[in-house]
C-alpha cells in the first residue's frame, strides 16, 4: 500500500526501494530458509514476516522522509 502511496506523491524511486526490499530482499531468502526448515508453512509464513517487516521500514522511512521535507518547508518559507 505504501508503494502506491508514494507512487501518488511522485517519489517513484522510494517506491521501487520498498517494492524490491519486500519482494527480493527480504521475501525470497526467508521463503527459501523456512521453506527448507518448516516446508510448505514457511513459504506462508515467510510471506506475512516480509509484509510486516516492510511495513515497519516503511514507515520509519515515510517518517524520515516527512521531516526532511518540513525542514525543506521551514527554511524556504522564512
Amino acid at each position: 500500500m505504501t508503494c502506491y502511496a508514494l507512487q501518488g506523491f511522485s517519489r517513484g524511486i522510494s517506491s521501487l526501494i520498498i517494492s524490491a526490499l519486500r519482494q527480493v530482499i527480504i521475501l525470497l531468502p526467508l521463503a527459501s530458509i523456512l521453506g527448507k526448515a518448516i516446508g510448505i508453512n514457511g513459504i506462508w509464513w515467510s510471506l506475512l514476516i516480509s509484509e510486516t517487516v516492510t511495513v515497519i521500514l516503511a514507515i520509519i522511512y515515510l517518517g524520515i522522509a516527512e521531516k526532511k521535507e518540513l525542514i525543506k518547508l521551514r527554511w524556504n518559507i522564512q
